[in-house]
């Protein structure tokens, strides 16, 4: 287990002048199964210091971040930490810390970041929002956007009354307009097979972490109503993913953000969103599908 080594600063450092502001002092950590252990040199003292780290979750671009919090004792009072540890979980290894600290009964305030980093953040490359947003990732359906009565595969801001537990207008990840879908099977320019939505591909490249990702929010969708995704890679169609599979008695709900990381070496994307549902008294809206890189 080799130690994350780094660097804290002062912040606020409330007229405290063993840590000055914007003077670098430095720390390591050590975390094992969980357990961390520090170490802190303030002004050539050290100090020894101790905490747990929380269960990770993975980021979807190869990496997984964990919350990390603990306290080191002083002579003076203990200083709390509470901060982020992000590492690795494919590809080039890393290991990183960032966070805050406080010593307590100086009322001195901080930050501390390691000298690793595992990378600069993913910045969104093509966006398809519904609502035009700049880096635009063109799209064209298989049938035309329609909206008749309450029959729709359109682009729109609300879902016309449509009610339900988790009604697709309250989703937080939506904003402006979504795709709202109702009632494919319909005589109004509809389908009774899946309608799709193709985006166009694009070149990316893929020696940094690229992951495709969408939020949607499906209601009520029973047999016969499907979701199905499928990833284009350098021309090629990859298996089709079915991400919502109706079944009767109740339906389907759910709603989240699917997230697909490409795997290295593609230099270009694309990407087909299908949908097939019948009946109006299910319904579901899709919205930020994103290609970040």
């Amino acid at each position: 287990v080799n130690p994350i080594l780094g660097t804290f600063i002062c912040t606020g450092c409330n007229g405290n002048t063993t840590v000055t502001n914007a003077v670098s002092q430095t720390f390591n950590m050590t975390i094992t199964a969980g357990d961390v252990a520090t170490q802190a040199v303030v002004d050539g003292s050290s100090y020894q210091g101790e905490g747990l780290e929380a269960t990770s979750a993975d980021n979807g671009d190869g990496t997984s971040s964990a919350a990390v919090s603990g306290s080191v004792t002083t002579p003076a009072s203990t200083v709390d930490f509470a901060g982020t540890h992000t590492f690795s979980t494919t590809g080039d290894d890393c290991s990183e810390v960032t966070g805050n600290w406080t010593w307590n009964t100086n009322g001195v305030t901080g930050t501390f970041e390691s000298d690793t980093s595992c990378g600069e953040s993913q910045i969104i490359e093509y966006i398809h929002d519904f609502d035009g947003t700049a880096n635009l990732w063109n799209v064209t359906t298989s049938i035309p956007y329609f909206e008749v009565g309450s029959d729709s595969f359109t682009p729109t801001t609300s879902s016309g009354g449509a009610s339900g537990a988790n009604n697709i207008d309250n989703n937080p990840n939506f904003s402006g307009s979504f795709l709202f879908v109702r009632d494919l099977n319909n005589i109004n320019g509809g389908t009774t097979g899946f309608a799709t939505l193709f985006f166009q591909s694009v070149a990316v490249n893929t020696s940094n972490p690229t992951t495709i990702s969408f939020d949607y929010d499906v209601i009520g969708y029973d047999s016969g109503d499907d979701v199905n995704y499928t990833v284009v890679i350098d021309g090629v169609d990859q298996p089709t993913i079915v991400l919502v599979d109706g079944v009767n008695n109740g339906g389907v709900t759910v709603q989240g953000t699917e997230t697909i990381i490409i795997p290295s070496g593609a230099s270009e994307i694309g990407f087909n969103l299908s949908v097939k549902q019948n009946g109006g008294s299910d319904y579901s809206g899709f919205d930020n599908i994103t290609i970040t890189n």
